[in-house]
């Protein structure tokens, strides 16, 4: 819902892009904003740049995400150019800024202090953080190995890293509540 929403802003294509390689990587909105075209981008990997005290890296990527990387940037190749070879010119502010304004529009943005605090109607604040998190919970929760989900999102410590799957064992045992419910 929240990609589908950002495909109807006028610059839809790169904010959807972004929230998408945010997503599907488990990448850090810096990481995101770093990745360089056409350098960066291979058939099944994207180059990370590091942050917070990792190492460079190739992170492996579907075809499918890597593909569309790679036509955006040819079709907007003279102005990536000018922006030093970066995709995504922008500051992180202003990715977080577009994180929110899709999440708003697409009716998961919680828009008052209540409705954060009571996560109201199921509007919670979404960041580019939340992304990252939703992108480790959603592996996880396709079956994916703690520990690997750990080092393809560059967790050093498993203590930060607890705090996703503690969130993905909340959600089963909601679900299982809902299910019980239903009987």
């Amino acid at each position: 819902m929240l990609i589908e929403t950002a495909k109807q802003r006028t610059t839809g294509e790169r904010d959807s892009l972004m929230i998408e390689c945010q997503y599907n990587l488990i990448l850090r909105i810096n990481e995101v904003l770093l990745i360089r075209y056409p350098q960066d981008i291979r058939d099944t990997e994207i180059y990370c740049r590091a942050s917070k005290n990792e190492d460079n890296r190739w992170r492996r990527a579907p075809t499918w995400l890597t593909k569309r990387l790679l036509d955006y940037g040819a079709r907007n190749h003279n102005v990536i150019v000018m922006d030093r070879g970066f995709i995504f010119n922008i500051s992180t502010t202003m990715a977080e800024r577009i994180v929110r304004e899709v999440a708003t529009k697409a009716g998961i943005q919680a828009t008052t202090i209540q409705e954060t605090k009571n996560r109201t109607r199921n509007k919670y604040k979404i960041t580019s953080h939340t992304l990252r998190a939703a992108g480790a919970t959603h592996a996880i929760s396709n079956g994916a190995k703690h520990r690997a989900v750990q080092q393809y999102g560059g967790w050093k410590s498993l203590h930060a890293f607890e705090i996703y799957i503690k969130q993905v064992e909340i959600d089963e045992e909601i679900a299982k509540l809902h299910d019980q419910n239903k009987e």
